[in-house]
């Protein structure tokens, strides 16, 4: 059985800039150099070894949209469900994909294509972005912070951060009347 892990990000945008986002061309893999620090911080199967070649077969094609890739990785298992919310009242974007992967790998071109939020985003240094296994409980996967200018894998998580994280996972099921039971 797939135990793919829950991603969640939280992120300051005004909602112009957050449409302009939608509306760009993904950051692609090759972008972000810690890919293999993040990778040594993990146990996996294999090498571990993430190269340049590998990052290069990851880029999104030519005619790859942000919106339309977060669409598509929406979970057929949820239908109706949403996994983009704005608050206008607060200036936030919330992304919830309840279902995202499980292997590391697979992470990087959603994960590359988030990080690329940082030159339309606010400025503000509490956004992140967080994988984490929500329904089976085995810990976290991958975690990043926005500094002023960058994204950066952090490894010791903010618990707030996780919270955050677990109760919007939590409520979005609640308020949708979705059962992990049923999926």
């Amino acid at each position: 059985m797939s135990e793919p892990s829950s991603l969640y990000a939280k992120i300051h945008i005004t909602k112009e800039n957050l449409e302009k986002f939608m509306n760009s061309f993904p950051t692609q893999p090759p972008r972000y150099k810690d890919w293999q620090s993040w990778f040594n911080t993990k146990k996996m199967y294999g090498d571990g070894i993430i190269d340049e070649k590998e990052l290069q077969q990851m880029n999104f094609p030519s005619t790859a949209i942000v919106k339309k890739i977060i669409e598509e990785t929406q979970s057929d298992e949820l239908p109706g469900f949403t996994p983009s919310e704005y608050d206008e009242e607060k200036g936030i974007w919330h992304l919830l994909i309840p279902f995202f992967r499980e292997n590391y790998f697979e992470m990087i071109p959603i994960l590359s294509l988030l990080r690329g939020v940082q030159q339309f985003k606010e400025k503000n240094e509490e956004d992140f972005i967080i994988v984490y296994s929500h329904f089976w409980d085995s810990g976290v996967d991958a975690y990043i912070k926005f500094a002023l200018s960058e994204s950066l894998f952090v490894e010791e998580v903010n618990e707030i951060d996780l919270q955050l994280a677990m109760d919007y996972v939590t409520n979005k099921f609640k308020n949708n009347n979705f059962n992990v039971d049923d999926v």
